[in-house]
């Protein structure tokens, strides 16, 4: 597979969703969930930082009059409700440890829903690279993942589920997406077996 036709999106890396003391981490049934998949996804992107693959992130972020702006799902709403995501809080801000990679992820804003291509410029930013092939990884499995990798399979993007990388809101809802959803559309891989695809002997 050829590093240079990949993107890796990253979906909702936020403090809000990510911090020790946010509200949206007792979404998540088993904490260790959470855990983990943070663990694998920023191994991974530090594993890839140095090829000439795409990184990008997609934070929800809504802004303080966006009540009006778009109808939204319940579970949206009440986030909102809660002054959680709010556009230039530190809890929308990506979380420190990919934060650290500085400009080499590329942050996509304007997204207020589940699907990271929605009124954004993600699509065409993905073209004008030349991305012929999206990973995903991040929160939550059945919402903002689904969404995300339906849309890429939508516009023509090859899509691969990063499976240790995503984190739902059970157990459950993560081995059901993963074997029974997800390969409805897309291919599903570990961190680890992408990284050895990425840096295989060349181009597929």
């Amino acid at each position: 597979m050829d590093p240079r036709s990949v993107a890796l999106l990253l979906v909702g890396f936020q403090n809000d969703k990510f911090s020790e003391d946010s509200p949206i981490r007792g979404f998540v049934e088993e904490q260790h969930q959470l855990d983990g998949s943070l663990a694998h996804t920023v191994r991974f992107v530090q594993a890839i930082a140095d090829l000439p693959t795409l990184i990008i992130t997609t934070p929800i972020e809504f802004e303080g009059d966006d009540a009006t702006r778009t109808r939204r799902p319940a579970v949206l709403t009440a986030i909102r409700d809660m002054g959680l995501l709010k556009s230039c809080s530190v809890g929308a801000e990506t979380i420190p440890q990919l934060a650290a990679l500085g400009d080499r992820i590329i942050t996509i804003r304007n997204r207020s829903g589940f699907n990271a291509f929605a009124q954004t410029s993600l699509e065409d930013t993905l073209r004008s690279h030349g991305v012929r092939h999206v990973l995903i990884a991040g929160s939550f499995t059945s919402m903002c993942v689904d969404s995300s990798g339906r849309a890429a399979f939508d516009l023509g993007f090859d899509v691969t589920i990063l499976t240790d990388c995503i984190v739902g809101r059970t157990k459950f809802e993560d081995e059901f997406y993963c074997s029974s959803i997800f390969p409805l559309y897309a291919n599903t891989a570990t961190s680890s077996q992408m990284l050895e695809q990425l840096r295989g002997s060349g181009a597929d």
